[in-house]
Parts: structure tokens; sequence; C-alpha cells
């Protein structure tokens, strides 16, 4: 009896652990097929043990469609990245990220979705003495953070765009209707904002954002490097 139950054991842990497969399409903000968008699937939970937490790719061929074989059974977070700055990844944007559930077999869990497009925030930063250029990466401590607070309470950095001796611009998207915080902030570097008012070096400056569908021009801010902490 107990060598019976013992040789049943195999076949039932392969049957329980036979991975299953997510297909689907990616569309653009127009509506039309994104190709070379990265999907990626992020294991959230399994009622099983969990396997190693990396997530599963691939890559939208030209009709957008993708494939991702070999995924354990289980929930998961499907994130979209693509080479244009405009479309917003709904695992950082999205304040319900689109997640799916894999159960076991070959059979294909279909999951398609529609990247949105953002709305550009730019800010100008004035450094008429050069004090970035001169001390940050020279200077221990000497960095100045330029990002944005999500809905999800995530912070994304804003990247750098153009960068001179005496000023540098920083852009990014973010997603209509939805609560955003811009947040400037350094230890090292005394700032001023665009009303002339200084901005806290314990705290730094977060300003609320939300635009609303159908905005056109471009969310700007100016700040000003005024000097050095010692």
């Amino acid at each position: 009896m107990l060598a019976g139950i013992f040789l049943a054991l195999p076949g039932l842990y392969a049957q329980t652990a036979q991975p299953g497969k997510i297909t689907g399409k990616i569309l653009g903000p127009d509506g039309l097929p994104l190709r070379g968008a990265v999907v990626s699937a992020h294991f959230i939970s399994n009622s099983a043990s969990k396997p190693a937490a990396v997530p599963l790719h691939t890559a939208t061929l030209s009709d957008g469609s993708f494939a991702i074989a070999s995924a354990p059974p289980g929930s998961y977070r499907i994130c979209i990245q693509t080479s244009t700055a405009a479309t917003l990844d709904p695992c950082q944007w999205s304040s319900t990220p689109p997640t799916i559930t894999v159960g076991a077999g070959p059979i294909s869990k279909v999951a398609s979705f529609a990247v949105e497009k953002g709305h550009p925030v730019q800010i100008h930063i004035e450094d008429p003495q050069g004090l970035l250029l001169a001390n940050e990466g020279k200077k221990a401590g000497a960095h100045l953070l330029v990002g944005v607070w999500t809905a999800r309470g995530l912070f994304v950095p804003m990247p750098i765009i153009t960068s001179q001796v005496k000023s540098r611009d920083h852009q990014i998207y973010i997603p209509y209707d939805s609560p955003i915080t811009l947040s400037v902030y350094s230890k090292a570097f005394k700032m001023i904002g665009a009303t002339g008012k200084d901005v806290d070096q314990r705290k730094g400056d977060s300003v609320p954002i939300q635009v609303s569908t159908g905005t056109q021009t471009a969310v700007t801010g100016l700040y000003r490097v005024v000097g050095v902490n010692p």
C-alpha cells in the first residue's frame, strides 16, 4: 500500500508543477499594435511554494502579439515598457496594475492590454554658478533629486533630458486625472523655487499635480541653485 502511494507521488508532482503560457497583444494609445514593447510577468502569489522571484519577459512582434512560456501556476502582475517616453508602464503608474492568473497545464492564458499616453512635466534647473557640475559625483552627498510620487506611493526619478554647465532640464510623463506629487530635494545644494522661497533642505519641495484629460500645455516648474552647504 505504501509503495503504491510513493509511486504515485512523482506523477502527481509533475502534474501540479506543469507550467502554463501567457499570450496576448499590446496596443498603443492610438489603438495600433506596438512592436518591440517589453512585456514582463512578475509573480505575485501561489497556493504552493513561491518560485524564484525572477520576472518572465519577452518582446512584442510586429502585430503587437507576445507569448511568455513556462509560467508556473499562480498570479502575475503584467508590466509593459516601450521605447517611447510618453507611454506609461501600468506597473509604475496605474493605481491597479493589470494581473492575470495562470493555471497548470499547456493551456494559454490570453491577456491583451492598451498602454496609455502620459502628459509631460518639465522642470528647469538654473545653476548660474555651475555648482551642480562642480560638485555632483565629486563631493560626498552632493546630489539633487528630482522626481514624482505616484498615486500608489512609488517614487519615480525624473530623467535629465538636457544638461549644460549652468542649467539642466528634467522631464517625465504622468497619467491624466491621477494625483501626483512633484519632489525636489537636496541636502547639499541651497535652492529657491519659482516664487523666490527657499527650498527646505530637510524636507525638500513637494508640489501636488493633477492633470485633467484634454490638457494640452506641459506642466512646468523652475528652480535655481544658489549655494552649496559646507
